[in-house]
């Protein structure tokens, strides 16, 4: 794959010196991400009548977007905040297509609540708030890999296609992983 030889960082400077050979080589690389989050909402939201081509297209417009408000001096990955802005996205189309619908579980707020699902029981005791600032706080103390790889795992990348797109046996993957959850358990319960 093409996107291999690159950095994000690099491919971002040539996408700001409109070189669009880049665009194509970082969507190549973040496609499956947009797929994932895309289906995840297409699942939910499907009863409302929209395809899911249409949760995709918002994914996609999501991603070049992100693409050009990226602020690298802002100490965030380019993964951590695609998939923000992503999700962000599909949440704001998600509420726009119910709204008016009675069973709406987003008719009490006046928007949308700005939360991420973590898909682990590890987050599910602490606020967002506190589980966002401990967690940056821990991701940006590993190394490069090892934060790449709970970056993928947060967002539901199974073990073998993060081995996959990192190129790492997939049992090295899994202690990484599992060494970080405890990291995490153990900063959640000092603080409380």
């Amino acid at each position: 794959m093409e996107y291999k030889n690159y950095n994000d960082y690099e491919l971002i400077y040539m996408i700001r010196e409109n070189d669009e050979s880049s665009k194509s080589i970082l969507f190549e690389k973040y496609h499956p991400v947009l797929v994932s989050i895309a289906n995840e909402f297409y699942l939910k939201y499907n009863q409302y009548g929209y395809d899911y081509d249409d949760f995709l297209q918002e994914a996609n417009i999501a991603f070049f977007n992100s693409l050009i408000s990226f602020n690298e001096n802002k100490n965030v990955l380019l993964y951590s905040y695609i998939t923000l802005c992503v999700r962000r996205k599909l949440m704001s189309f998600c509420k726009k297509i119910t709204k008016g619908f009675k069973n709406n579980i987003y008719n009490d707020y006046d928007d949308f609540p700005d939360i991420i699902d973590f898909n682990s029981d590890v987050f599910s005791d602490v606020s967002y708030v506190e589980s966002e600032k401990k967690l940056r706080n821990i991701i940006l103390n590993l190394s490069f890999l090892d934060s790449a790889i709970v970056e993928l795992r947060i967002n539901g990348f199974s073990y073998k296609e993060i081995s996959l797109l990192l190129e790492i046996p997939t049992s090295t993957i899994e202690y990484k992983y599992r060494i970080f959850k405890q990291d995490y358990k153990k900063s959640i319960c000092c603080s409380n």
